[in-house]
């Protein structure tokens, strides 16, 4: 979708609804409880959940299935190219998790199709230009190339890993005990989506 926006002239906007998982309540006569969060637990007391929360297994699917009657009730159709691509009459509206990339010739009806779902009562925050997705850039050169970076995700991993001044060496190289306590566990979870894409 990004390459067909760069190529084609399109407009985009990034929105990221927030809490999205919370924001969907649990089904009629279901009934989910947990135990409480450290340092408020009491013996023989549990949380009966009223919303769906991050990592219950049926919370995905919820906020998924609430996300597609909200753009359909604003004027977007499920495409038959993808379950996570949705089309309106000027909106092409591509769905990861909880962000959505909309794209149109014309930013004014992207803006229009956002306060749709306001309207509808989603809460959402407006990102910006979509090009930048997941911190990857795009740009199209003279000759009609793409020209993908992710220079902008590598500088990440470099400032959470404090190795801005850091000197190269050759692997491999002997690990250290250091490396919980400048963020490794969260630098190779975002190499991981670096490597990925």
């Amino acid at each position: 979708m990004m390459t067909l926006a760069v190529t084609l002239g399109l407009k985009s906007c990034q929105v990221d609804y927030t809490n999205a998982f919370i924001q969907e309540t649990l089904n009629p006569g279901e009934e989910v409880y947990m135990v409480l969060l450290r340092g408020w637990e009491q013996p023989g007391k549990v949380l009966k959940l009223k919303r769906l929360v991050y990592g219950l297994a049926q919370a995905p699917l919820a906020w998924f299935s609430k996300l597609k009657k909200g753009l359909e009730d604003t004027g977007f159709r499920s495409s038959t190219m993808g379950l996570c691509l949705f089309i309106s009459d000027k909106v092409i509206c591509a769905v990861y998790v909880d962000d959505c990339l909309m794209f149109a010739k014309d930013i004014v009806d992207i803006d229009h199709a956002i306060q749709h779902m306001i309207d509808a009562g989603f809460q959402l925050r407006v990102q910006g230009d979509a090009v930048g997705f997941l911190e990857i850039k795009l740009n199209q050169q003279d000759d009609g190339s793409i020209d993908l970076k992710q220079t902008a995700l590598i500088q990440r991993i470099i400032d959470i890993l404090g190795f801005q001044n850091a000197n190269g060496k050759a692997t491999p190289a002997k690990g250290s005990r250091t490396t919980s306590r400048c963020g490794w566990p969260r630098a190779s979870g975002t190499l991981v989506i670096c490597i990925s894409n």
